[in-house]
């Protein structure tokens, strides 16, 4: 059944706001962020203000239990399980479903190519990189007119 209501009816756009919900800080946004408090923050786009927030940053307090199983963070999520008190059945099965995809021994949570380079990679200059190949390793795949204009700047100069 449609119902058509009128204009006047609706609530005024100050009324409404709008939210981004993410698991880590927005370290790219972070020159335009206003910090409200422990895990929220603002910013402007355009001539909206959005609150952004950073389920990571949440206090680990009772009324913050749901926002922590997405949180991102092992522990977290692991504290949140023991203290979420299903309310209703709906939500308990959607969560049930969120306990099994983590499995919650080993949480393995996503995060980024920085991190990971970090955690994982030495990283090495291009000097150290092209000392570990011969010359003519080097040089496989390029054309002779591309070696042969190569020569002719090294020669230039």
């Amino acid at each position: 059944m449609l119902t058509i209501v009128s204009k006047e009816a609706l609530l005024p756009i100050e009324q409404f706001r709008l939210y981004a919900v993410i698991t880590r800080f927005p370290q790219g946004l972070a020159t335009t962020l206003t910090k409200i408090q422990a895990g929220v923050y603002e910013t402007q786009w355009g001539n909206h203000t959005i609150r952004i927030l950073v389920l990571s940053e949440f206090p680990e307090t009772p009324n913050n239990v749901f926002w922590q199983l997405y949180s991102a963070n092992s522990r977290k999520i692991y504290t949140a399980k023991l203290n979420y008190q299903h309310k209703l059945n709906k939500v308990g099965s959607i969560i049930n479903r969120l306990f099994e995809f983590y499995k919650m021994e080993g949480v393995v949570m996503t995060y980024t190519v920085d991190d990971y380079v970090k955690d994982h990679l030495n990283v090495l200059s291009p000097e150290e990189i092209f000392q570990k190949f011969s010359t003519e390793e080097r040089l496989m795949g390029l054309s002779v007119e591309e070696l042969e204009n190569y020569l002719n700047k090294v020669k230039e100069h």
